[in-house]
Formats: C-alpha cells, structure tokens, sequence
C-alpha cells in the first residue's frame, strides 16, 4: 500500500531528505499490524510503502512525521579518530592528561561532531570528569560529568563548536574522579571515538 504526498503542499521545510524521513518514519511511526517498507521520491511526489494500509490513527501520525520533516541530514559515523588513553586507569581528583593526538583541523576534514566513550568508574566513587582541550589555544572542545560504574558507551552531549580547531593541533584528553578521602577509586577508560562526519 503506497501513501502519496506532494513534497511542496505538505512538507513544512517543502524539500526532504529521503534517509532522514526513512529513519523518523522507523523512529516515530508505532504500527499495529502493517510493516513499512520505505520512502521513494519522485520530483515534487513522494510515496511512502507499507505492506498493507495502515490504522486511522496510524495515517494521522505519519501525517505528521511528513509535514514536520526536518530536511537535515543523518550522522553518517564512516570517519573517526579513535584515541587509546594511556594510562588509562586515573585515581587523582585533580585533571590528568591521558594522552594527545595531532588533529588536521576542519579545513580537511569536516570537524568534530560526536564524541563517544567506552569508560566507567570503581563503585563508591561520586563521578569523574573528562575534558577534551584544544592545545592550539587552550580552550575546551567538550567536558563532562558521568557517574556510571560499569564500562558503558557513554556520549558528550555539548561539543563547544567553536572551540574545534580549522588547523592542525594536539587535542588532550584530561581525566578526574570526584571521591571521598583517599579511597582507592579510579576511572577506567578503554577508549574515545572523534566521529568526524
């Protein structure tokens, strides 16, 4: 069963990108019996499969997923840096590097736009900080504050853009853990993944 649209009268943004209303449509759309197949777009027409009709309620959900589609395009996550720390196990309350890497700058490549984690902490620690620093001037590219006490795939979820550098620097990774006395609790991290583009 196809549903046609016409991308100029329904569309708010009067454009789309096929790969990113395909995924809201997998992320959005809750069916009850009938499965979707996919979006084909066709100049101003855009149909949208099922392998059968699908719910009153259904129909109005995907109404909206289509008028309010965001014509931005998915994180594809194809090039990464993946930095090693070492040492990579930090016991200080104070900020510790665990290493650096050269950085070729975003006149290259298309600059930073997600940084993940594979990290935890010992339990009974509060929670450990991580800052990633741009060297060239100083300034900080992202920082947070995790809590979790089995390895994870953590996010950063602010990247300061305009602290990512255009040209080649040392990006530093520095790393603390928040506890009480002289317990002995470290942080653990296995591994942190620049996703470029």
């Amino acid at each position: 069963m196809e549903y046609k649209y016409s991308i100029s009268e329904t569309v708010a943004a009067q454009t789309i990108i096929t790969s990113r209303l395909d995924n809201d449509i997998k992320t959005n759309l809750n069916l009850s019996s009938a499965v979707y197949i996919g979006v084909v777009k066709k100049g101003d027409d855009l149909y949208i499969l099922f392998d059968k009709s699908i719910e009153t309620s259904e129909k109005t959900s995907l109404d909206n997923i289509v008028q309010t589609h965001t014509p931005v395009a998915l994180l594809t996550k194809t090039r990464n840096i993946p930095f090693y720390p070492n040492p990579k196990d930090i016991a200080e309350t104070f900020y510790v590097s665990t290493g650096s890497f050269i950085y070729s700058g975003d006149s290259v490549l298309t600059g930073i736009k997600e940084i993940e984690i594979i990290s935890m902490m010992s339990p009974g620690a509060i929670s450990y900080d991580i800052q990633i620093v741009n060297r060239k001037n100083n300034t900080i590219i992202a920082e947070q504050n995790f809590t979790n006490t089995s390895l994870t795939l953590n996010k950063f979820t602010t990247i300061n853009t305009n602290n990512i550098p255009i040209s080649q620097t040392a990006i530093e990774v520095l790393v603390k853990i928040n506890k009480t006395g002289n317990a002995n609790k470290v942080v653990h991290i296995d591994q942190i993944v620049f996703w470029l583009d």
